[in-house]
């Protein structure tokens, strides 16, 4: 089986799998701290995108081109009870390759749920060039929620190498905030949020409804800001356990 897009980090038990993807920049290792909080029974698979981390594959600019790549292996690995999981950018990415997997009946029973953490809706980048910004203004929007820490800032050596990276990330966002979802996709669904998020704050929560179907749960991050996986990791983990085990019900929090 050639994988190249996904890496299996963890064998878990039948039905507990999960599979991450990453934030804007970001590649597999965005979620070691969070996946070493994980209980052993879960099955974990992390994307690891084109052009980052030690993928050797060029850098995507299109969401559709990204969604299409990550389903030819995704079907290959994907097994009953799974649970995508995208942080920021990440849950942009698992939206529409949530979408996507529910095209297909042999498979789309395998997902459990869906796990949306601290991501704005694909619409909410639809006024922005930011991969068009010149270097000193991306790297301070970076810099602004963490994306890039001050050590690189000061490598001219590299952010050669990192903002390609980044400004073909917003290229992909950029090209999600133009489509309109077809159909809302139906498969229960979880927002986690940081309470101290400034990049998607709470009050932005709601315009998931017209991407969302099936019941959306908000699941609150106490004084989390907007990178909580890492600061608040073992809260977020909980949850995913959580969800693998089927433990929220109906009165739990919902839009």
């Amino acid at each position: 089986m050639n994988i190249s897009l996904f890496s299996e980090v963890r064998k878990g038990e039948e039905g507990r799998q999960v599979i991450f993807f990453p934030y804007l920049g970001g590649s597999a290792s965005a979620f070691n701290g969070l996946i070493d909080k994980l209980g052993g029974h879960m099955n974990v698979w992390v994307a690891n995108p084109p052009g980052h981390g030690s993928s050797k594959l060029e850098p995507v600019e299109d969401i559709d081109v990204l969604t299409d790549m990550y389903y030819k292996e995704i079907i290959k690995i994907i097994t009953p009870g799974c649970i995508l999981f995208g942080h920021s950018m990440g849950g942009v990415i698992a939206y529409y390759l949530t979408q996507k997997i529910m095209e297909n009946r042999d498979i789309a029973g395998g997902l459990k749920a869906l796990v949306l953490s601290a991501c704005a809706v694909p619409r909410s980048m639809r006024h922005e060039k930011n991969s068009l910004l010149p270097d000193s203004e991306l790297l301070e929007k970076l810099a602004a929620y963490g994306a890039i820490s001050k050590e690189v800032i000061q490598e001219t050596g590299l952010l050669e190498f990192f903002l390609p990276v980044f400004r073909a990330d917003y290229k992909i966002l950029e090209s999600a905030a133009v489509k309109e979802p077809d159909t809302a996709i139906d498969i229960p669904t979880f927002l986690v949020w940081g309470e101290n998020d400034s990049v998607q704050p709470a009050d932005t929560l709601g315009q998931w409804l017209s991407y969302i179907k099936d019941k959306i749960t908000v699941l609150p991050i106490k004084e989390g800001e907007h990178l909580f996986i890492d600061s608040r990791a073992s809260e977020v983990a909980e949850y995913i356990e959580k969800i693998s085990d089927g433990a929220f019900i109906l009165d739990d929090t919902l839009i």
